[in-house]
């Protein structure tokens, strides 16, 4: 099975594209939104051929992409479209279990530590750290450096 097609098969049914009822495609919306960060609508629609109209429905959740748009927002994001799909996945899942997000965000912030390339060579410890450990490793980071990772997530136990 190529990757497409394995990709293709991972994708849930109502992420294959056209329009949606609005709340489904939040997550996989957001995950757009988060990834976009400061860069206008514009400025994605002129590095990827994609509408800014698009983008903004299916950011507000009022359209699902296809597979040919997560694409191309993969390939400009750097990322892969399992990827996205995983994160979105994350989120949805959040929804329901607002814990489980946070557990999420600790998770990506401390990859995110372990690779920042000033902390290179970065000595993983032995046992595995407790999500509240990596929480203050993460929270330290954030102190030293200024940069945000956990926003809000950080400071609920």
């Amino acid at each position: 099975m190529s990757e497409l097609t394995a990709t293709t098969a991972a994708i849930p049914d109502e992420t294959r594209g056209g329009p949606t009822s609005g709340s489904d495609s939040l997550p996989l919306g957001e995950i757009l939104r988060r990834m976009r960060g400061e860069r206008s609508l514009r400025d994605v629609e002129r590095d990827t051929g994609v509408a800014n109209s698009h983008l903004c429905n299916v950011e507000r959740g009022s359209q699902q992409p296809g597979l040919k748009f997560l694409g191309r927002m993969a390939d400009y994001y750097q990322t892969s479209v399992a990827e996205i799909i995983r994160q979105a996945e994350l989120l949805r899942d959040a929804q329901d279990n607002p814990h489980r997000l946070m557990a999420a965000d600790v998770e990506r912030s401390y990859r995110f530590v372990a690779e920042d390339p000033r902390l290179q060579p970065w000595e993983e410890p032995e046992e595995a750290l407790s999500i509240d450990a990596k929480r203050q490793v993460v929270r330290t980071y954030e102190l030293l450096t200024g940069r945000t990772l956990l926003g809000s997530a950080a400071s609920v136990p």
